[in-house]
């Protein structure tokens, strides 16, 4: 009997503790929930007290959508509030579709001119072609106009109608488009590297469909002779993340580890392991990252470099490791919040985290990096101040590789070493401008003898110094100018050139399809395939 009433006893305490934590778990939750309540009223009293009283108009859901974004920015860079039509925007950049025209713009003189046409879209069928410049848009004079607030009022919904007045040469013209619905590609180039088996694959985003694209594009240069492989990821913010993991599982064996998340709310942490393809697991592979290389290429790039199924080349990525899901308003507007944080295999942080404090490498770095790498990483501490410690993470096959933020290239090269006088002829759009105004004059020439083979133009075309002369005039003529530089940089203008006008008549892929010549990270990647091979042995 005692020792029945001694369990009982022990059983009582065991309920009575158990509904202690319970009730103070409720308790908390309903102080939250009250302060909750609470700030909100405050919120609407500011918000009705300010309409009534302040002594100018206001915008009600202008300081909301601003108070918004605030509160959420206060938490991190990457949670942040959208505008319906900012969230729409957002939603077809990655869709892999949009609705539109099929126009690219960019501004340059202060006139929104169009660079290039989607071919079949309603622009192209309407004979709107890469030059064009867009004066008057559904009425409305767009002169010296933001280039990004066009952008956005040039799509829309399908089946409505945009009218443009375009200034081609001496004449305007109007024309009144349907918008439609057309594909956002992620892959833009494509080809094998002349004089050799490499291929080359550009992708800048990646869309719902971008894994469809990438083993079309790697089946139809296999049937081109490819033996190995680099892929561009320069410039690719990232994307479908799902899309990722299953185009690394066409590379990567079976049983793989590609990415996991970390959250203090199990629905978010997830594991994502390669279901494996055997066709491109023994094709070499190199990676090109640069600084605007973010969140699932930096997945990519990781996931390539942990596992050693081929090296990485560039320079730091920018160190977007968060996962965020979108929650939606009635309205069509949403919120982004940061609910996780992503890993690569060997368990590297790809977050940043930015800090004022010293950093230094773990000492371990000079056991298996090599001098020139170790005096690069440390520049990089010194001028970005990224931490206290960098750690140090091994590869499957136990190669050191830097942690800390970001994915560190195996190797680093920048992506453009030309002069000033070059990067400013770029930015102000000098190269495009001369390419339209060399076009006019002989498009149709050149159309009718290049355009059906590109491989034509590559070997044929070629900039005289007479063309030279003209971009710098062209050049001069808006007070830009310094002659040692530009004869410094003579030979590369030319090539350049080249490129801008195949980029007009082809968009990426006529412009990769030049420009990997003057391009040193795909020429260093080219000489470093054999280095790739060697993880395969």
């Amino acid at each position: 009997m005692l020792k029945m009433r001694q369990k009982s006893n022990f059983y009582l305490f065991l309920l009575i503790i158990f509904t202690v934590i319970i009730s103070g778990f409720q308790s908390k939750e309903t102080e939250i929930e009250n302060e909750i309540n609470y700030e909100s009223q405050k919120f609407r009293d500011l918000l009705i007290t300010a309409f009534q009283n302040y002594n100018d108009s206001i915008d009600i859901k202008k300081i909301s959508e601003i108070a918004f974004n605030s509160m959420l920015q206060s938490l991190d860079p990457n949670s942040q509030y959208l505008s319906s039509q900012s969230y729409k925007n957002f939603k077809e950049t990655y869709s892999g579709k949009y609705d539109g025209v099929g126009i690219t713009i960019y501004s340059i003189n202060d006139t929104i001119t169009i660079i290039a046409v989607t071919s079949g879209g309603p622009a192209d069928s309407a004979g709107i072609m890469p030059g064009d410049k867009i004066l008057f848009l559904n009425g409305e004079n767009v002169i010296r106009a933001n280039q990004n607030s066009v952008a956005e009022k040039i799509n829309g919904e399908v089946g409505t109608t945009l009218s443009l007045i375009i200034k081609r040469g001496s004449s305007l013209n109007e024309f009144v488009l349907t918008r439609q619905n057309l594909k956002t590609l992620s892959i833009v180039s494509k080809f094998i590297i002349p004089e050799t088996s490499t291929a080359f694959i550009k992708s800048i985003r990646f869309t719902a469909n971008c894994y469809n694209e990438f083993i079309e594009a790697l089946e139809e240069l296999s049937k081109k002779g490819m033996k190995s492989l680099i892929v561009d990821l320069r410039g690719n913010q990232g994307g479908y993340l799902e899309q990722v993991v299953k185009i690394i599982s066409e590379l990567v064996p079976e049983g793989k580890k590609i990415t996991y998340t970390t959250s203090k709310n199990s629905d978010y942490k997830l594991e994502y392991i390669s279901k494996g393809n055997k066709k491109f697991e023994k094709l070499p592979i190199i990676v090109m990252i640069d600084e605007q290389s973010a969140s699932a290429s930096e997945i990519f790039a990781g996931a390539i470099q942990d596992l050693d199924r081929g090296l990485v080349i560039g320079s730091q990525s920018f160190g977007k490791g968060t996962v965020q899901k979108y929650f939606e308003f009635k309205d069509g507007s949403a919120f982004s919040l940061t609910v996780a944080s992503y890993y690569t295999p060997s368990g590297r942080s790809i977050q940043k985290k930015l800090s004022k404090e010293n950093i230094t490498l773990d000492p371990v770095a000079n056991l298996g990096l090599d001098k020139q790498t170790i005096q690069k990483l440390e520049s990089i501490i010194r001028n970005k101040n990224l931490g206290s410690q960098l750690p140090i993470y091994k590869s499957e096959k136990g190669r050191s590789m830097l942690g800390g933020g970001g994915i560190y290239p195996d190797y680093f090269i920048k992506d453009d070493t030309t002069t000033a006088l070059t990067l400013v002829m770029k930015s102000k759009g000098i190269f495009l401008e001369y390419s339209y105004l060399y076009l006019s004059k002989l498009k149709d020439e050149i159309k009718k003898k290049f355009k059906k083979n590109i491989q034509h133009f590559i070997n044929d075309f070629q900039v005289d110094d007479g063309m030279l002369e003209e971009i710098s005039q062209l050049t001069k003529s808006k007070n830009i100018w310094n002659e040692q530089m530009y004869q410094q940089d003579k030979e590369y203008i030319r090539q350049f050139i080249k490129s801008t006008i195949a980029y007009t008549l082809w968009g990426d892929s006529g412009f990769y399809n030049i420009h990997y010549v003057l391009d040193k990270p795909i020429q260093l990647a080219i000489n470093l395939i054999p280095e790739a091979e060697k993880f395969l042995n």
